[in-house]
């Protein structure tokens, strides 16, 4: 049986995240195709998930630029909350990196990433600027002839306006998290600067900065990315030219005032192979030492991206809660024994 949301028509879910499920939907009329963003029925309740899910459709609605993902509408459908976009067929950078190709080679990895700092330095330049706050490869959808687009701008602050975000609250992706965003201090630019240049290092390296267990708490990740030196790319893919090398190390500075002051000046320094300012920045540590046999995997993405697929990181998440449920089991299952034993001695 079709089923029907106003007037668009759902054809199938195409992508789900924490928040989010997205379903490719077509006009009744038009005919055209579009992407449909449904929040959660548990979410659409809550004052503060209906609010953020409204300010994303409202910040990503003034965003008119290639190289994002068009917002169209914002609709309700009884107690369903919409966001109609742009519909792209490609795939996430994040499926590209690491499983289909690895590292990406530099002068395949430039063109597509000039688009996305172009996207992103639109966004910061608007009256009032916005910083995405979120910026990594699974919220960067590439088409098959090469397109970026970039997408989910759903924790975005806008410069200028109220934040309905509590001070001190963490919102996105650690991993791609400038250090001032992880421990919640003030943002701007050059916070998406600093995901920007993680972006790129995963883009060259093939893979991220640092090795995390699911086992390290969040604390034990900002611990690292905030005290320890950040490995050398080209320890993982030696083939990483060395202007570009230093343009990742300066835009990935922990203080903020050592980076890139704008992605316009990013995206100057890259095009100028020349570019050497490497004066008063903190140097690339070693990589850790790794079994050789490790296989790299992007992080398992915790927000409320439409660009994870359906059956991706979701399903290395249900599995790890599968084998820690079954080990709670057991450990359960010995207290109680040893409860009886102790029991029955004592009555003897």
């Amino acid at each position: 049986m079709t089923q029907m949301i106003q007037s668009y028509e759902v054809l199938e879910r195409i992508g789900a995240g924490g928040m989010a499920k997205v379903m490719k939907v077509r006009h009744r009329i038009s005919g055209e195709i579009r992407a449909m963003k449904i929040l959660y029925e548990q979410f659409a309740f809550d004052p503060q998930y209906k609010r953020r899910f409204e300010e994303e459709a409202s910040t990503s609605g003034r965003l008119n630029h290639p190289n994002i993902v068009k917002v169209y509408d914002y609709i309700t459908d009884g107690d369903q909350l919409c966001i109609i976009m742009e519909y792209v067929e490609g795939k996430p950078l994040s499926k590209v990196i690491g499983r289909e190709v690895g590292p990406i080679v530099h002068d395949n990895a430039l063109p597509i990433f000039f688009q996305i700092a172009s996207a992103i330095d639109h966004a910061h330049n608007l009256p009032n600027p916005v910083i995405h706050r979120d910026i990594k490869p699974a919220n960067i959808l590439v088409t098959p002839d090469r397109v970026a687009k970039v997408t989910d701008f759903g924790i975005a602050k806008v410069l200028g306006e109220e934040s309905h975000t509590a001070t001190g609250t963490m919102l996105g992706t650690i991993e791609y998290m400038s250090p001032e965003q992880m421990t919640g201090k003030d943002v701007d630019q050059r916070s998406d600067v600093y995901s920007l240049g993680i972006t790129l290092y995963e883009m060259l390296a093939g893979r991220l900065p640092f090795n995390f267990k699911r086992t390290d708490s969040i604390l034990d990740k900002i611990r690292v990315i905030t005290e320890s030196p950040m490995p050398d790319p080209r320890d993982y893919y030696p083939h990483i030219p060395d202007h570009l090398v230093d343009i990742v190390r300066k835009a990935t500075q922990k203080e903020k005032s050592k980076r890139f002051n704008s992605v316009a000046e990013m995206i100057k320094a890259i095009r100028d192979e020349e570019f050497v300012n490497t004066h008063d920045l903190e140097e690339f540590g070693d990589a850790p030492v790794t079994n050789p046999s490790y296989e790299y995997r992007p992080p398992v993405t915790n927000g409320a991206s439409p660009t994870v697929m359906e059956g991706e990181e979701e399903e290395e998440e249900s599995g790890g809660g599968v084998m820690y449920g079954f080990l709670i089991v057991i450990l359960i299952g010995v207290i109680i024994g040893l409860i009886f034993l102790i029991s029955t001695l004592l009555k003897n």
